[in-house]
């Protein structure tokens, strides 16, 4: 998987744990990008660019992402079983 990211003052999570070759050269980017222009919050508008700068382009239709494991509550269907 390559050597483990440091953190530094610009990160806001922690970095170790099991990522991907490709999560953990997002990671990189954000990083570098967060610390040349001293921002630790870059806006979504960034974060595109930094994406892009990578290479990544939409080449398929768009879909609704799924809820990742841990990240907030499910939506009030998977809750209670129906929406109101």
């Amino acid at each position: 998987m390559g050597r483990p990211l440091k953190r530094c003052r610009y990160t806001t999570v922690n970095l170790g744990g099991d990522y991907t070759d490709e999560e953990r050269q997002f990671l990189q980017a954000m990083t570098h990008y967060m610390k040349i222009n001293q921002q630790p919050f870059p806006s979504f508008s960034e974060v595109l660019a930094v994406a892009k700068a990578l290479g990544y382009r939409k080449v398929a239709e768009p879909y609704e992402p799924q809820r990742m494991k841990g990240l907030g509550r499910p939506p009030e269907e998977e809750v209670n079983g129906h929406s109101d």
